[in-house]
C-alpha cells in the first residue's frame, strides 16, 4: 500500500511521467477503441486535463485526444448525446487548445448532417484563435485533407430549417443564462 501511494504521489508531481500516460492512453484507444467506447467518461477526463495541464503535458493531453478520436466515430445514441454535451461544454473553454480538439471531435465522431455538430463548427469559426478558426471553417466547406473526410460522407448538409431553429434556441438558451445571471 505504501508503494501504491508513494507512486500516486509521483505521477501527480511528475509532470513528464503524467505526458507519457497521456500519450499512452491515447495509442491505446487508437488501437483498442472498443476499450474508451463503453464510457465517454474517459474523454471528458481528457478533457478536463487539458484544460488544467500546462506547457507540453497540455500538449500531451492534446496529442492523446486527437489520437483518440476515431474510436468514436459509431457510437450508441446514449454516448452521442454525451458527446454532443460535452463539445457544447468544452467549445466555450478559455483555453484554445480545448476549442481545437473540440472542433476536432465535432468534425471527426458526427457525421456532415449532424446539427449539434455543425453548431460547434460555426462558433469555431468565429473563434478568436486563427488555428480554431481555420480549422472550422476548413471543416464547414469541407477542404479537409483526406484523412478528416470520412469516406461514407458524402458532404451531406443538415436540413436549413432545422439548423436555423436549433442555431436560435441555442441563442435564446444563451440569452436567458445571461439574464439569470444578471438578475
Amino acid at each position: 500500500k505504501e508503494n501504491q501511494k508513494l507512486g500516486q504521489h509521483i505521477l501527480y508531481k511528475d509532470s513528464k511521467l503524467r505526458g507519457l500516460a497521456y500519450v499512452a492512453v491515447g495509442k491505446i484507444g487508437r488501437r483498442s477503441p472498443h476499450r474508451l467506447t463503453k464510457d465517454i467518461q474517459v474523454v471528458q477526463t481528457f478533457f478536463d486535463a487539458l484544460c488544467q495541464e500546462e506547457g507540453d503535458t497540455r500538449l500531451a493531453v492534446q496529442e492523446s485526444l486527437s489520437m483518440m478520436s476515431d474510436a468514436f466515430i459509431n457510437l450508441d445514441d446514449t454516448n452521442k448525446q454525451l458527446m454532443e454535451a460535452l463539445l457544447l461544454q468544452t467549445i466555450d473553454k478559455v483555453e484554445p487548445q480545448a476549442r481545437l480538439v473540440t472542433v476536432q471531435y465535432a468534425l471527426t465522431v458526427f457525421p456532415s448532417d449532424h446539427i449539434p455538430s455543425r453548431y460547434i463548427l460555426m462558433l469555431g469559426a468565429g473563434d478568436i484563435k486563427e488555428d480554431v478558426r481555420a480549422e472550422s471553417v476548413k471543416a464547414l466547406r469541407k477542404t479537409h485533407t483526406s484523412s478528416f473526410i470520412k469516406q461514407t460522407d458524402k458532404n451531406v448538409l443538415p436540413d436549413f430549417v432545422k439548423m436555423v431553429t436549433y442555431v436560435v434556441e441555442k441563442d435564446l438558451d444563451v440569452l436567458a443564462n445571461m439574464f439569470i445571471t444578471k438578475c
